[in-house]
């Protein structure tokens, strides 16, 4: 699409089917950071709990009828960190551990950065006292809009 083209652009909920393209253009466009260090494969899953979480939200750019970038993000970030880690995280996990022990610099990179981060967060979920009913006011929710990406073919073309 070209800017000042009378092409219809679609936004659509991302499917599953759209997973691959979604992982090969955050690896292409967004490269820093850990998680595109982890390959397409995690990509994948990791956009994948967006689009199953009841507090995400993941979201398919379409021109000329082809995929032309994404957005995912979040309602409420910490209860879809919840959700991603009650019903993603093991999966999460086994494929970061797959992806590092192919690219040993990505685990090292891992372990330097991010393994006291994780387990101190888990150790405070696991000690955390559960939560019972209250009465007393929710504290405010924060929405955080993750990743967009935008093939560069579709740049500039509104």
């Amino acid at each position: 699409m070209t800017p000042g083209s009378d092409s219809p652009v679609h936004v659509r909920t991302m499917r599953a089917s759209d997973l691959p393209f979604a992982a090969r253009l955050h690896r292409a466009c967004l490269p820093h950071g850990l998680f595109p260090a982890l390959g397409e494969r995690f990509l994948g899953r990791y956009l994948f709990t967006y689009a199953t979480s009841p507090f995400g939200v993941a979201l398919i750019v379409e021109a000329d009828r082809e995929p032309s970038g994404f957005l995912v993000g979040s309602f409420d970030d910490q209860a879809h960190r919840n959700h991603v880690v009650r019903h993603h995280g093991t999966s999460l996990a086994v494929r970061a551990g797959v992806a590092m022990l192919c690219r040993p610099p990505v685990a090292w990179r891992f372990l330097t950065t991010r393994l006291g981060r994780y387990a101190l967060g888990f150790t405070r979920r696991r000690l955390a006292p559960a939560r019972g009913v209250s009465t007393a006011m929710p504290e405010p929710s924060s929405a955080v809009l993750s990743h967009v990406a935008v093939a560069p073919s579709a740049r500039g073309a509104g």
